[in-house]
């Protein structure tokens, strides 16, 4: 039996060059919901077990969500694209 427990990864990079993860009970589609719902707001709020932690959203310029949530199309989302690494991009060439 598959268990309803679902935890989902969220990396922040900043403009400043940092990154920052955070881990939250929720399917990747509901952090992606959320995070819609935040560009609307200029302070996203995490509370851990022995803080909070307030994330002004105009800082950040990536957000990776762990795992991947396909169920999202339409305008603006790319479907089936792969990183390209130095590496990939020699081989190619």
């Amino acid at each position: 039996m598959q268990s309803d427990y679902t935890e989902t990864q969220i990396t922040f990079h900043y403009e400043n060059g940092s990154e920052e993860s955070f881990s939250v009970p929720l399917t990747a589609q509901q952090v992606y919901q959320q995070l819609q719902l935040a560009t609307e707001s200029p302070l996203l709020t995490f509370h851990l077990y022995d803080r909070s932690v307030t994330i002004r959203f105009d800082r950040i310029l990536k957000v990776e969500i762990f795992p991947a949530f396909p169920e999202v199309q339409g305008d603006g989302v790319f479907a089936e694209a792969q990183v390209v690494t130095a590496m990939r991009r020699a081989t190619r060439r």
